[in-house]
């Protein structure tokens, strides 16, 4: 029966809560001796487990009678411990490079049955850790991929040095690390810096590294062709790997002497030099490889990247003209890749002496009113200006060129026209052939057709060749127009082509990144003068367009009053 004094009540209540308190202390203190308990039994079994792993890697290298040690070692690398599977692997990796070096993977003269099996078992299981390996890249921890990637390459090195086929001075692992490229490429969980530390540290700097990638992927290509569901993964990381590379050869590229595997001097001989040493040799892979890839179906996300690093892929190419057809092919599908896919074949074009006849009309097909509103406004004016830089350009061309971008800036927003007038005025500059379309002086008979019929525009927009325009029988008289731009920015811009041409050339970059949205930032930064305060509308209207009664019987207001659009204005 509970008692009926308050007093006896609290000092109830303050007893319980004190047991409470102290049986949670207790369980704190159980829970954090188990935790340590763990901790120390979890460290207890790894240490065993390591000791463990030593001494079976101890025993396979020792003696043949040690070599079902390895199953074991095999196993430990399949452990939740990520402890664990790092020391198998790098035990593995230990003992499979000692049999090398004493020669128990390679084949002996001499060899009775007995030992050619136990040879080829070796080797199975060889190949098995290596697919184990080849696995753990895609282990869901980079400290592991990271490992098993440096001992991969290990791997690499000592195949090389200690497995060379006897007929060969030169042997490089082309299947071993073939596996390697395939496990790279298609490791979901693999971390990007991963890819990246791969590049810098194995294939922008070996040229037997390089030569074997492409060989890999050549082949890796030929194989994801058969399986559509591998080639979207495969496309992203093949072309991510090879555009990140910055050492690719090219014509001017020295004698090859960076080798990741060892390479006996005698096998340098020029006479009959091995392709993974020559110069041509790699070039013509590298080719190959990156016209297969260009064919993928899965491609096309992609390809403004690859047309961004033209410049620095067609120097590796031995013959040149084979990216034409991808170049043209990608023009024809419109947009920003074509614009792209034109700067690559004006690269050509340039450097390499190659004739695109239709490369300036397809040049001025892509100036449409579109593009003036489009986000890479800027990058077409970097590249036109390019384009159209050399003086050898007929008066023609330039003409239809200029008067194309005068006829857009009429309907252009004026972040588009500022770059547009800076743009006629170089042109005009580097172009004076052309000066006469500023201020055309019509003789006597054509200034009286004029005032009896008035002027007729003899340029035709309709005209896809620009040399068929008639742009250069016209004037800018569009540009005239301009002067009176409701921007006040633009109109002052503007009035520089009616002054005297003594500025060199205007820096086209000062005037590529206006918007409308740097425009008004710049306004709002004008301090107004308060002597002269802007015009305002202190009663806010109801409609923008009013009705105007009817006065003194003029019938042009009364249709103007009894306008039905007036209704849907009000708000």
């Amino acid at each position: 029966m509970a008692p009926k004094h308050p007093k006896a009540r609290v000092e109830i209540a303050g007893k319980l809560s004190a047991d409470r308190k102290e049986r949670s202390r207790k369980l704190a203190l159980l829970k954090k001796k188990r935790t340590e308990l763990v901790k120390q039994t979890s460290k207890l079994q790894h240490e065993q487990t390591t000791d463990e792993i030593e001494g079976l890697e101890k025993e396979i290298v020792a003696s043949p009678r040690g070599y079902n040690h390895v199953v074991k070692l095999l196993e430990h690398l399949k452990s939740p411990e990520k402890t664990t599977i790092s020391a198998a692997a790098t035990s593995l990796c230990r003992a499979f490079i000692k049999l090398m070096v004493k020669g128990e993977l390679s084949k002996k003269k001499g060899a009775t049955d007995a030992e050619v099996q136990i040879l080829e078992w070796l080797r199975g299981q060889y190949g098995i850790f290596i697919g184990d390996l080849c696995g753990l890249l895609d282990y869901k921890d980079g400290g592991i991929q990271e490992e098993v990637l440096w001992l991969l390459m290990r791997l690499v090195k000592a195949e090389s040095e200690h497995l060379t086929p006897p007929e060969e001075e030169a042997y490089f692992p082309h299947k071993l690390f073939r596996r390697i490229v395939e496990a790279l490429v298609y490791a979901e969980n693999l971390e990007d810096y991963l890819r990246i530390q791969f590049t810098e540290k194995y294939l922008d700097v070996y040229d037997d590294i390089r030569y074997s990638f492409f060989s890999a992927v050549k082949t890796l290509t030929q194989i994801a062709l058969k399986t559509p569901s591998t080639l979207p993964q495969f496309t992203k990381t093949t072309i991510t790997l090879i555009l990140s590379l910055h050492n690719l050869p090219t014509s001017t590229t020295p004698p090859f002497t960076s080798f990741f595997a060892l390479i006996p001097p005698s096998s340098t001989s020029p006479t009959n030099p091995r392709a993974i040493l020559a110069l041509t040799p790699h070039r013509k892979l590298l080719q190959t490889v990156l016209l297969h890839l260009l064919r993928l179906p899965t491609i096309t996300p992609y390809t403004p990247s690859i047309l961004q690093n033209i410049t620095t892929l067609a120097p590796t190419f031995p013959n040149p003209e084979t990216l034409m057809d991808f170049l043209t092919d990608t023009y024809a599908t419109g947009g920003p890749t074509a614009l792209l896919a034109l700067s690559g074949l004006f690269y050509l074009i340039k450097t390499k002496n190659l004739d695109y006849q239709n490369f300036y009309q397809n040049l001025y097909a892509l100036l449409d009113r579109n593009l003036l509103h489009l986000k890479y406004r800027s990058r077409f004016f970097r590249l036109l200006e390019e384009f159209l830089g050399s003086k050898y350009l007929p008066a023609a061309l330039i003409a239809s060129f200029l008067k194309r971008l005068a006829r857009l800036a009429l309907s252009a927003p004026p972040a588009a026209v500022v770059v547009i007038i800076p743009f006629v005025y170089n042109l005009l500059k580097a172009h004076p052939a052309c000066w006469f379309m500023l201020h055309r002086e019509g003789t006597t008979e054509e200034l009286d057709r004029w005032r009896k019929d008035g002027v007729v525009d003899p340029f035709d927009p309709e005209e896809e060749d620009p040399l068929e325009t008639g742009a250069i029988d016209s004037c800018l008289w569009e540009l005239e127009t301009l002067r009176g731009h409701w921007q006040p920015n633009v109109a002052t811009l503007a009035r520089i082509l009616g002054e005297q041409f003594t500025k060199a050339s205007y820096g086209l970059e000062d005037f590529l990144d206006h918007s409308y949205g740097s425009m008004f930032a710049a306004e709002m930064k004008k301090n107004v003068n308060s002597e002269r305060p802007p015009v305002v509308e202190f009663e806010v209207p109801k409609r923008i367009f009013f009705e105007v009664e009817r006065e003194g019987g003029n019938e042009d207001l009364s249709e103007a009053a009894a306008n039905p659009l007036l209704s849907l204005w009000e708000f």
